[in-house]
């Protein structure tokens, strides 16, 4: 009995791969049908596929504007395009922050000077540790400046993943479409010569 056991634990893998190797033949055949219902779709349509066969890229066109996802493929375009936009836009006010932070700490670092400068040529020498209204402004701005730095940096970061996902999406997607369209085509150029007449 445990000898039987032990067999029937091997056997397992071998059904599993039967398994996949079913539904790979299953998704083949639903393929193959959904290319065979689009191709005599053609005629109801009144596209003469003579004139698809000698012009590969109308065929492609036709094909895509048919295929069931395309329009996925299109809305997903249409989001990278909105991703881009708005990464161009954050990377822009990353850039300002990052400009006027800079700008604001050359503006305070004059401040300190012409202090230094008044107190060597005999002003007041506690001037260095007097409170300056006008550093203080500065300094209150540029931590807002770095506040609005941050979230916008942290944003930009996500959004990086975010178009890179669609990036690849939209690659696999293509890939689909160009194996889906060779399928129809191939299945176009077949039909079309049994239905050639023979010498």
């Amino acid at each position: 009995a445990r000898h039987g056991g032990v067999v029937g634990m091997a056997a397992s893998p071998g059904v599993r791969g039967a398994s996949a190797q079913a539904a790979r033949v299953q998704a083949q055949a639903q393929q193959q049908a959904e290319t065979e219902a689009q191709a005599s779709a053609l005629a109801a349509q009144g596209v003469d596929p003579a004139a698809l066969l000698a012009d590969r890229n109308a065929a492609f066109e036709h094909f895509r504007r048919s295929y069931r996802k395309n329009q996925v493929i299109e809305e997903n375009k249409a989001l990278l395009k909105d991703k881009y936009a708005e990464a161009k836009a954050l990377g822009a006010a990353v850039n300002s922050s990052r400009a006027r932070i800079n700008k604001l700490k050359a503006n305070i670092e004059q401040i300190r000077v012409e202090r230094a400068m008044q107190g060597l040529s005999g002003g007041d020498g506690g001037g260095e540790e007097a409170v300056d209204p006008e550093e203080d402004k500065y300094k209150a701005t540029i931590e807002q400046e770095k506040t609005s730095y941050k979230a916008n940096f942290t944003r930009l970061k996500e959004l990086k993943t975010e178009i890179e996902h669609l990036q690849m999406m939209l690659e696999q997607s293509r890939k689909r479409l160009q194996k889906d369209f060779d399928g129809w085509f191939g299945l176009l150029e077949r039909q079309g010569t049994a239905a050639a007449p023979h010498a």
